[in-house]
């Protein structure tokens, strides 16, 4: 929202919808980032419950930062590749596995 009614509103409604189906919002870990125009605070309080006002989270896998910047997503699923090069190449090396298992395996 544009403003913090409007994110109360919002947050109103997703606790409404959320019990409607029998869920519950831990709000001990919920944490959201806003930006400096709305709230310019650590912990914002909605409704009576802090939520802390985050510079950047993971959501799903993908990094949200305050600057809206893509290079720390980058550099954070490029070292994920190196991660994984690294796990695997003791096994793309070895002389025991045939071409084609390993090229099957790399395909997955």
């Amino acid at each position: 929202g544009r403003t913090m009614k409007a994110v109360e509103d919002c947050f109103e409604q997703l606790e409404r919808s959320a019990a409607s189906v029998g869920l519950r919002i831990n709000f001990d870990l919920l944490a959201s980032r806003y930006d400096n125009r709305i709230c310019r605070s650590q912990t914002v309080a909605v409704n009576g419950k802090a939520i802390e006002n985050v510079k950047a989270f993971k959501y799903l896998g993908a990094m949200f930062t305050q600057q809206r910047d893509m290079a720390r997503e980058i550099k954070e699923r490029m070292a994920a590749g190196i991660r994984c090069d690294f796990a695997l190449r003791s096994i793309l090396r070895s002389k025991s596995l045939s071409r084609k298992h390993k090229v099957r395996s790399t395909k997955q």
